[in-house]
């Protein structure tokens, strides 16, 4: 028996195990296909952007010192001078003195198109002959004019375009390289600069070898940007983008003010050997941009356009030297076997979870895994998407949380239909542990046992009921099954049916006894609860008399055997019950010769016990023969006995 129970239980569980696999695949699919979906619409595109802004924010990993100094135009210096623009010969100065420092190279990131006088002539002249200036123009496209660069140097190198990228949401996260316009082509400033200070090195672009329209720095190739790449759906990716590594900029920019170097106070080794940019930090002149850093700075949300192309110089001169690289993201299969791959796990960690709070602690943790990541990731300059990737883990746990909890609603109410009102609390969990076997194709299975039965029903409850009204027999009737029913589970019984005033217990049962001793327990149980309902009836019975109405008698037949245990009616109306000899043998010990048993005022029961139930209970209780007994339907005779209680000494 036991053997059988094991195996039922292990196909049970198998078959469970593929069907909620199979569930649980389509969960995964399906939540795949979702994601995936959103993604492909870029409804996720602004989430996904400020996740990756925050994972930049938390893995920051500044150098010490930066390429890039700044001779910063302030609102001070445009009082000092009494005007905007400032003058050509105020320029001409400030670049002189930034040469005359030692800078590698010097941007000028102001704006000149026309001559602001005086000193215009000398502006020229130094534009003209100091091969280590850079100035900056705007790219000219169908939707903007522009703005030119200074004319003596329109058909030269030592001009680059200040344009940037900027995302739907106001911030920058990309960087330019070149951009084209019917035959021109533009190069930025920060790449004009930049190849300037690692020309200084002994360094120089070179195509890289296995993809020549890509442009190398030293060791460090810089892909361009592709219109889905990291998280961005259908971005424009115009001319010759790319991903800086913004967490890993300078902890500061060196600077000093144009006030500051006119008047030769500024420290003398600031732009000794750096890139020199020249621009404006003027809150009145608005050049103001967010970055993913910037946005983390409550109290200075922008960054001028000057800091920002310094930021992008000092990029690609580490990308030269190999200090850094560019951000590399996976390719869209990788995306997409990345996202599946946490749909999977969402769907997985679903199936091994049970109850809420457990779901929402697997939740946090899958969350809190998929950040570190990620953010693990990005400080190995790799871009993982991290919103689709979660919402996949959560749309994947929940549903399949949310099935196998219905399921198990299900199930638990199909057990408890059949068996939470006849057992206690501590045998309706034992079932529910064991729900694979005992609800096997959705019902209970046929099984053989060998189990102790037990019938009960009232004696002279006619004459009792009699004397009350309806409602009154119906209530007394709840009192005594309130009475009785506790008896049972209390011995580990299960109330298998009531019949008016008549009820039918098995012990044994739903889990049926597989050893001898395990079998004489349940006779034993049988019997105990068979006194013990005897001293309620006793109970029930003072309650009678004091009501000025007839005490009640219970018969009990008991007998221990072979018999089939199972569910029969229709799917939505199971009831679980035994069939066999045995059971009804034991009906017929609780009836026999029901007139002559007269109850007693100590005794108001009679229990009798067939001969193999008497042989499982040893010397433990005063039994009296009652004889052969001719059960209907027997050819034998039963032998019979009547329980008369417990030995003194076991009592």
């Amino acid at each position: 028996m036991g053997g059988t129970a094991s195996s039922e239980t292990r196909r049970g569980a198998r078959r469970r195990g593929r069907s909620l696999a199979l569930a649980a695949a389509t969960i995964a699919a399906g939540a795949f296909a979702l994601v995936l979906g959103l993604r492909t619409t870029g409804v996720l595109e602004p989430l996904e952007l400020e996740a990756h802004d925050a994972a930049t924010r938390l893995v920051s990993m500044p150098s010490a010192d930066s390429q890039v100094a700044l001779v910063l135009v302030e609102e001070s210096d445009i009082r000092a001078l009494g005007r905007w623009p400032i003058p050509d010969g105020v320029l001409a100065e400030v670049l002189q003195r930034a040469l005359d420092a030692g800078a590698v190279a010097v941007g000028l990131d102001i704006y000149r198109d026309v001559a602001v006088p005086p000193g215009h002539l000398e502006l020229d002249a130094l534009l003209e002959r100091e091969a280590r200036i850079v100035a900056a123009y705007k790219f000219a496209d169908e939707a903007t004019i522009g703005v030119s660069p200074p004319r003596v140097l329109a058909s030269s190198d030592r001009t680059g375009f200040s344009d940037v990228v900027i995302d739907p949401d106001g911030t920058v996260r990309r960087g330019l390289l070149f951009l084209s316009r019917d035959d021109e082509v533009g190069w930025s400033l920060a790449l004009r600069l930049a190849l300037r200070a690692l020309a200084a090195r002994g360094i120089g672009p070179t195509p890289d070898a296995d993809h020549p329209q890509h442009l190398r720095l030293g060791p460090t190739t810089i892909t361009p940007f592709e219109p889905d790449d990291g998280g961005y759906v259908r971005a424009d990716a115009a001319g010759y983008q790319f991903l800086p590594s913004l967490h890993r900029v300078p902890a500061r920019l060196e600077s000093v003010t144009l006030g500051a170097l006119l008047a030769g106070t500024a420290p003398s080794d600031v732009l000794r050997d750096r890139v020199v940019l020249v621009g404006v930090a003027a809150e009145s002149v608005k050049d103001l941009f967010y970055t993913p850093h910037s946005r983390a700075r409550p109290t200075a949300p922008q960054v001028h356009g000057v800091e920002l192309h310094a930021l992008l110089i000092d990029q690609l001169v580490r990308y030269g030297t190999g200090e850094a690289r560019p951000l590399r993201v996976a390719a869209q299969w990788g995306e997409v076997a990345w996202l599946a791959a946490w749909c999977l796990l969402g769907t997985v960690a679903g199936l091994l979870a049970r109850g809420a709070a457990r779901v929402a602690l697997i939740a946090l943790a899958g969350l809190a895994v998929l950040a570190g990541i990620t953010a693990g990731s990005l400080a190995l300059d790799l871009w993982l998407p991290s919103v689709p990737a979660a919402l996949g883990w959560v749309a994947s746990l929940g549903t399949t949380t949310g099935l196998v909890a219905g399921r198990e609603r299900r199930a638990r109410a199909r057990l408890m239909d059949l068996f939470g009102r006849h057992v206690s609390p501590e045998v309706a969990r034992a079932l529910w542990d064991r729900r694979d076997v005992l609800l096997e194709g959705g019902r209970p299975p046929p099984e053989s046992v060998v189990a102790t039965v037990m019938f009960t029903d009232l004696q002279g409850f006619t004459t009792t009921a009699e004397g009350m009204s309806p409602p009154e027999l119906v209530a007394w009737l709840d009192r005594y099954f309130e009475a009785m029913v506790p008896a049972v589970f209390a011995h580990r019984g299960v109330v298998l049916r009531f019949f008016g005033d008549a009820l039918l217990a098995a012990f044994g049962l739903p889990f049926p006894s597989t050893t001898e001793a395990e079998r004489d327990r349940d006779a034993v149980a049988a019997v105990d609860c068979a006194l013990e309902m005897q001293d309620r009836v006793a109970a029930l019975n003072r309650e009678l008399i004091a009501a000025g109405r007839a005490p009640v008698g219970m018969r009990v037949g008991i007998l221990t055997g072979e018999m089939v245990a199972g569910s029969v009616g229709m799917s939505r109306r199971l009831e679980y019950t035994v069939h066999g000899d045995a059971v009804n043998s034991a009906a017929r010990l609780e009836s026999h010769d029901r007139g002559s048993f007269v109850p007693e005022p100590g005794r108001p029961c009679r229990i009798l016990i067939g001969e193999p139930t008497r042989e499982r209970l040893g010397d433990a209780y005063l039994l009296e023969a009652a004889g052969d007994l001719q059960v209907k339907g027997k050819r034998r005779a039963l032998r019979a006995w009547r329980v008369m209680g417990r030995r003194a000494e076991d009592a």
